[in-house]
Formats: structure tokens, C-alpha cells, sequence
């Protein structure tokens, strides 16, 4: 059986939903885009001039141990702290590998739970930004308890 792989799905979803999410989705009316030299296709000006463009795997990196803020939709907010940013190799890796695939590991201040949601994200460094971030409950490698839970977000930056 023949497919594409997960990370090739994932990869053409997110930049299919960043190109939608960047232009909305209005038939017939002609977006204005630049086009890439390392890209097939076009990547919206909307998305290169967007916050989130700039958050690269060497920019997150620089922050480990820093606090994030983040702010839930329904008020309030939380704090994070940055614990490990773990590079996944290129985003494409064929016919010639290019861009990067990275997560970020965050652990809250308190005891509070989210649901994996989309959430504003606020740094002194990083700024204002929108992120995805899904909960996760590590196991103890020495006696396999549930671990304080984490929140990961994963990027693929074709």
C-alpha cells in the first residue's frame, strides 16, 4: 500500500490551513501572494508578515526556562514554563529535505488543566502569537506513574 506519510499529511494541512486562515476563503476574488524560491508554491503575504512566521526552532530554543502566558479564551490566564524544545528533523524531506519540524514542551506554574484548544500566547521576548498546544501526561521512566501534566505544541515550518 502506497500513501503519503503522517508527517506529509500533517505538513499540507497545516500549510492548507495557514493559507485559509491567512486569506479567509473567498471563491473568485484573487489573493495577492510573493512567491517563495524554496517553496512549489506561493506563501501568502498575510502569513509572512503574520507573528507566527518568525517562531523558529533557534528562537524558541533561546527561551528554554522562560514563562509563557498563556490566555484562554474565557479570561484569565495561565503561565508555562519553557522545558524542552526537541528538533524532529526537516519538515520535506523530499525530493530534497528543507525546513524544520520542532516541539515545544511547556509545564504550567499550577495545577490548572486546558483542553488541547488554540490559545493566545504571550512572551517578553517571542510576543503575542496563537498557538495549538495539546495536553500530555508523561510517564515516569523509573516506576511508569503519571508525571505532572505538559502542554506540547508541534510546528513544521516547510
Amino acid at each position: 500500500m502506497h500513501g503519503i506519510s503522517r508527517r506529509q499529511f500533517c505538513t499540507c494541512a497545516a500549510v492548507g490551513g495557514l493559507y485559509l486562515g491567512a486569506v479567509g476563503c473567498v471563491p473568485g476574488k484573487r489573493r495577492s501572494a510573493q512567491a517563495s524560491r524554496d517553496l512549489p508554491f506561493e506563501v501568502p503575504r498575510e502569513a509572512l508578515n503574520s507573528a507566527e512566521y518568525g517562531l523558529t526552532m533557534a528562537r524558541f530554543r533561546a527561551q528554554l526556562g522562560t514563562t509563557f502566558t498563556l490566555v484562554p479564551p474565557a479570561g484569565g490566564s495561565l503561565d508555562l514554563k519553557l522545558i524542552a524544545v526537541n528538533n524532529l528533523g526537516p519538515a520535506i524531506k523530499q525530493p530534497v529535505a528543507r525546513g524544520e519540524a520542532f516541539n515545544c514542551h511547556f509545564s504550567p506554574a499550577g495545577a490548572a488543566t486546558l483542553p488541547q484548544d488554540t490559545y493566545q500566547m504571550n512572551h517578553p521576548v517571542l510576543g503575542t502569537f496563537s498557538i495549538f498546544i495539546v495536553p500530555f501526561t508523561p510517564p515516569d521512566q523509573a516506576t511508569g506513574a503519571a508525571l505532572p501534566p505538559e502542554y506540547v505544541a508541534s510546528f513544521n515550518r516547510v
